[in-house]
């Protein structure tokens, strides 16, 4: 269970605003934020590692870096080593809402009591569904389903 307060919020904040979300449970920048915010272009793990690092510290919490095609970089407040998640899309037909898939799946899976790196590899793989799909898509849960078991087989 999860105790309601600034340790369960989660943020997919703009560097603008990044100042406001100091010492939350996690954030969820994509490459270009995470760029801003740290001058390391993360297209390697290597770099994203480094970059997820830099917000960890300056931000004093847990890092869930979107890396669109490379997938994504987690990294747990308490954690000194990255988890890397490959992409598992096979077609990219629309981009639109695979952040929002990712922060909602993840937020869902830490509520129901997933560990931290389990629940973002599970909204990762969510949100490669979604930009397989043309336009803006709401994911089912059988429509996940469907995907995790074929996916699994």
């Amino acid at each position: 269970r999860t105790k309601f307060g600034a340790g369960s919020i989660l943020a997919d904040m703009k560097p603008s605003s990044a100042h406001l979300y100091k010492n939350i449970f996690a954030i969820t920048p994509n490459l270009k934020e995470a760029a801003d915010m740290t001058g390391v272009h993360a297209t390697t793990n290597v770099l994203a590692e480094r970059a997820a690092k830099t917000l960890q510290e300056n931000f004093n919490t847990s890092i869930i870096l979107t890396r669109g095609e490379h997938g994504i970089t987690v990294l747990e407040k308490t954690a000194n080593v990255s988890t890397h998640f490959k992409d598992t899309l096979l077609t990219v037909h629309d981009v639109t809402g695979a952040g929002d898939t990712l922060i909602a799946v993840f937020a869902l899976m830490h509520a129901s009591g997933a560990p931290f790196v389990e629940a973002a590899e599970v909204a990762n793989f969510a949100a490669g569904i979604v930009v397989g799909v043309g336009g803006t898509h709401a994911l089912t849960r059988k429509e996940f389903q469907r995907n995790y078991d074929t996916f699994t087989a």
